[in-house]
């Protein structure tokens, strides 16, 4: 059996990391707010940013291939889910927020085997409508390639996003299922 670990940080959710893997996340945060002092911000502007997150993310991954994130608000940059990892969550309850600007960045690049089930993506570049499209068809939010294979994608939501939804390249099997895509240039580009 494979055990659950819940992705849950302060001002998000719970605190549920692994303690020996928080803390040194923690730490190291900790060590880049002395860097930090000269831009005046908190340590709970710290917590909240979009580095923190990402690399707890990274850590929940590291340790479990069932990765659970409880109701709360994320804000992430890219981040690569390694295959067999099962990442889900409280459906609507639990947003990952893709923070990343640059042209041609992809939140989430998904691994053979990964399954992604009941949760909510959404971006701080927001869909301007069908009149101005983009152009960027490299930009997404979940990237399935590089020969990924048997990835299950079922009750997620991507909305209001500049970009793709799901870029999918070079892979075979992929199952889409009962989720929702709005507002977004182009839904599943494959």
């Amino acid at each position: 059996p494979v055990a659950r670990v819940s992705l849950d940080l302060p001002f998000a959710g719970q605190w549920a990391l692994p303690r020996d893997q928080a803390a040194s996340t923690v730490e190291q945060v900790l060590t880049n707010v002395y860097r930090l002092a000269a831009t005046n911000l908190t340590l709970a502007e710290v917590l909240r940013s979009e580095g923190y997150q990402t690399a707890a993310f990274v850590a929940a991954c590291k340790a479990g291939k069932d990765v659970y994130v409880p109701a709360g608000n994320y804000r992430i940059r890219s981040f690569e889910l390694p295959p067999h990892t099962y990442l889900h969550g409280a459906a609507q309850g639990s947003v990952i927020t893709f923070t990343d600007t640059k042209t041609g960045a992809v939140a989430i690049q998904v691994g053979s085997h990964c399954r992604i089930k009941d949760l909510r993506f959404t971006s701080i570049k927001p869909y301007e409508g069908w009149l101005k499209p983009s152009g960027s068809g490299m930009t997404a939010i979940l990237k399935i390639g590089g020969r990924a294979e048997d990835v299950v994608i079922d009750g997620i939501q991507i909305d209001n996003y500049k970009h793709v939804g799901i870029r999918i390249l070079e892979s075979s099997n992929v199952r889409i299922t009962n989720s929702v895509f709005e507002k977004l240039d182009v839904a599943i580009m494959i």
